[in-house]
């Protein structure tokens, strides 16, 4: 009950944003899941008429509220796409090419999901 009011509300900010997309880059599902919309997600074009904070402001005074913060997740997602690898993904490779030991990868990175 709870997600499908998320989704709900989700989609008719996603409706409302589309006329937009000029300036916005929108949000999207990620194929064969399923999303506890938390938040909608706008990331600003670089040619967008104004800026993150004009747009926080606008918000901020309708009684909107705004975060900068995006998850670990978001970013991740985002890197990878971009071919970008973990410290330990590269600590890796630097122990196949003897490099370094894997003691010290271990070491240098922990809490790293490889």
């Amino acid at each position: 009950k709870n997600i499908a009011a998320r989704e709900a509300n989700f989609a008719k900010q996603l409706e409302f944003f589309k006329q937009y997309e000029d300036w916005f880059v929108l949000p999207r599902q990620m194929e064969n899941s399923r999303t506890g919309w938390l938040a909608f997600v706008l990331t600003i074009r670089d040619d967008a008429p104004f800026t993150r904070r004009d747009l926080q402001i606008f918000m901020e005074k309708r009684n909107i509220q705004t975060r900068t913060v995006f998850t670990g997740n978001v970013l991740r997602q985002r890197a990878r796409e971009m071919g970008m690898r973990t410290l330990r993904e590269d600590g890796i490779r630097k122990v196949l090419a003897g490099t370094t030991t894997p003691e010290e990868v271990i070491r240098a990175t922990v809490g790293d999901e490889a």
